[in-house]
């Protein structure tokens, strides 16, 4: 019986700190940014909303400009200069500067976050043994998980008493020594795998032959095996981030608003222990057995939010939401990268990201729209349907293509 390679080496450590670290700073951004401006700008409405989404839309343009061309310029090249740049940027907000100056900076700086993200996270996925890519996976998702909790909680603490110096003097820290960590990275993997992708695109290049100027340019920045996968995660995020913005206001409507705070609270706590176990059960018995008891979880869970009567049935919709979405995401990033592994994985992992991005950004837009006439208890179960049709394309789509 062979031996299993080894998962948790020297680079594979250094790399979960470097995206743990550089995610508590784009976690703190996006909670802390929209209040900065109302304080120090006197900003409302549109403009602080702004403040938040800013640097979420420079992070969608970033992955997608990364998956084509960190190979290129080579990556540890890339990794060193997105990441000083923005260092840069979180010294600079110090400054005082005109709000519209700010928001500029924000979706550069957005941008080259990015770019910093995906190069860390198409490095990372190069090291693991293809045959353990499901575990691996999983152990790296919880330097998200943990940057979730940790990063809004410090972003907001840190504005208690107005102390905006504060603020820019921790996400400065964070990304220092995330930074820091990719400077000892044994330097032979990461440059074995940047090799590998563009000898696969060079390959793939030549057999296609001359190919018109649109599809060149999708090719560059997307990866056609990444994308039933992506579709996935794009449909069940919509749904996740459903409840993540609308569940408060209707615990508050069914008059147990207090409770909602522990939904987030139990979700994260969850995630620590379903996603690297889920990861290891898809490695050892294939995507099916993982995919579909956890869509019935999750639609069990959105039914649940939708009939919720107390604050228990919230702590019941976390557990299931934990197995059914949580655990799942590591998996589908799996089913997205793996016939890239060795190959295109950088710019298989941006399509995945990117598509997981615009569902988190436009999926409350989506079916907050249709509260108004379906309240919130008909939206979730939208979103149910929303889980059936990802269900069918799996099986009818997804499956065919591995």
């Amino acid at each position: 019986m062979a031996e299993r390679q080894k998962l948790l080496t020297r680079n594979m450590v250094l790399l979960f700190f470097a995206r743990a670290l550089s995610n508590v700073v784009f976690t703190m951004s996006i909670a802390a940014f929209p209040t900065y401006v109302i304080l120090r700008y006197g900003a409302e409405g549109a403009l602080t909303g702004f403040a938040g989404g800013a640097f979420a839309l420079g992070i969608f343009f970033g992955r997608i400009v990364s998956g084509g061309y960190m190979d290129r310029l080579g990556r540890r090249r890339s990794m060193y200069a997105t990441g000083i740049l923005c260092i840069g940027f979180t010294l600079v907000y110090q400054f005082a500067m005109p709000i519209g100056l700010f928001l500029v900076l924000l979706v550069i700086h957005g941008l080259l976050h990015g770019m910093f993200a995906n190069i860390i996270m198409a490095a990372s996925t190069d090291l693991i043994p293809k045959e353990r890519l499901g575990e691996g996976l999983g152990w790296l998702s919880l330097a998200i998980t943990i940057s979730m909790g940790l990063g809004p909680y410090l972003g907001l603490w840190a504005l208690q008493d107005n102390n905006y110096s504060l603020l820019f003097f921790l996400c400065t820290g964070f990304m220092v020594v995330g930074v820091f960590c990719t400077f000892f990275l044994d330097k032979g993997p990461i440059d074995a795998g940047q090799q590998r992708s563009l000898a696969a695109e060079a390959e793939t290049a030549a057999k296609s032959g001359p190919v018109p100027g649109w599809k060149r340019l999708l090719q560059h920045f997307f990866e056609k095996s990444a994308v039933p996968g992506a579709i996935l995660i794009f449909l069940l995020t919509i749904c996740s981030t459903s409840v993540n913005s609308f569940l408060s206001p209707f615990a508050v409507e069914r008059g147990f608003g207090e409770a909602a705070q522990w939904y987030f609270a139990v979700y994260s706590i969850m995630l620590l222990i379903t996603r690297p176990a889920t990861g290891k059960l898809m490695d050892k018995y294939g995507d099916k057995v993982v995919i579909y008891p956890m869509m019935a979880l999750f639609i069990v869970a959105l039914l649940v939010i939708a009939n919720m009567q107390g604050p228990a049935w919230i702590i019941a919709a976390a557990v299931l939401m934990a197995f059914g979405f949580g655990a799942q995401f590591p998996v589908l990033q799996a089913i997205a990268v793996r016939k890239s592994m060795g190959a295109r994985v950088g710019v298989a992992t941006s399509t995945f990201f990117v598509l997981s991005d615009f569902a988190t950004g436009m999926g409350p837009a989506m079916t907050g729209a249709l509260v108004p006439y379906m309240g919130y208890a008909g939206m979730y179960l939208f979103c149910v349907a929303i889980v059936v049709a990802a269900i069918l394309f799996y099986t009818f789509v997804a499956t065919k293509q591995q």
